[in-house]
């Protein structure tokens, strides 16, 4: 008695070549319909009208969240969604009129990356330590 048995060994690999290259057929035919516009929101930022008629470019996909965090962890205190907002217009993250920052918050909070409390001044967020 084999301990190995390779035909069915061989067996499970041919198998598992027609499941991939069916895959792949699937693939290539959802990228054929839909790739222009997955490859521009992957790669590029989309130009959206600004309120006064300019053309701004929307900011990369995590960078506003990237950027909150990096403000929480640099704050020796915990911060109110407002001054996470005006210091994220100061770095020209997020535009003036914004509300992006108080959206991310809320999703982030939602997901356990940032800690919401309630302070006297209101509400306050600290970033969560990384589970690394």
């Amino acid at each position: 008695m084999d301990l190995i048995n390779t035909k069915e060994i061989e067996r499970l690999i041919e198998k598992h070549k027609n499941e991939i290259s069916k895959l792949e057929q699937l693939l290539s035919l959802s990228s054929s319909f839909d790739g222009s516009n997955r490859k521009r929101s992957a790669t590029t930022a989309k130009p959206v009208r600004a309120k006064k008629g300019k053309k701004t470019k929307r900011a990369k996909r995590g960078s506003v969240t990237n950027s909150i965090l990096d403000t929480l962890g640099a704050a020796s205190k915990p911060m109110a969604a407002g001054d996470i907002r005006t210091i994220l217009v100061d770095k020209g993250v997020v535009e003036k009129g914004s509300t992006t920052v108080y959206a991310m918050l809320s999703q982030m909070s939602k997901k356990g990356t940032v800690k919401k409390a309630k302070s006297a001044n209101g509400i306050v967020y600290t970033a969560t330590p990384s589970k690394k």
